[in-house]
């Protein structure tokens, strides 16, 4: 009974509706592994990893959520305005990185705000990999 009330207590911001709906229905691995692929780039980690624990799934939280450590020098693509730079710092909360912007400027940011880019040059989503953040304020979501 307890449960049932935390989870109507969820704000629809709190997790992604569409993947919560999949996970509910009993979805194979397989259409969420496609769901995630198509569109988990449009969301952070953070929220994916919510969803899935929120939904009793955090079984699959290693398989679908590939995220790498970022290191200085490392390129990098904004995630809110497209932007490129290169990694210039990681500061010791282990969660702030300082940005050289190719078009000048610098600035810190939430790790979570970046792509690591694999390739300069940027065919598809596929050169792209989200960064791992040591943040995690999922943890208190009960099942």
């Amino acid at each position: 009974m307890m449960r049932q009330i935390h989870r109507h207590s969820m704000q629809k911001d709190d997790y992604i509706l569409d993947l919560y709906q999949l996970l509910r229905r009993g979805s194979d691995d397989s259409v969420i592994s496609d769901w995630v692929a198509s569109r988990g780039l449009r969301h952070s980690n953070q929220m994916l990893k919510r969803t899935l624990k929120y939904a009793g799934r955090e079984d699959l939280i290693e398989y679908l959520i590939k995220e790498e450590d970022i290191a200085i020098g490392d390129p990098i693509r904004s995630r809110f305005t497209g932007r490129f730079g290169k990694v210039t710092g990681i500061h010791k909360d282990g969660d702030t990185i300082e940005v050289q912007w190719e078009a000048g400027g610098r600035q810190l940011l939430s790790k979570e705000s970046v792509f690591k880019m694999k390739e300069k040059n940027i065919d598809s989503v596929k050169d792209l990999t989200k960064v791992k953040s040591v943040y995690d304020n999922y943890g208190d979501i009960e099942r």
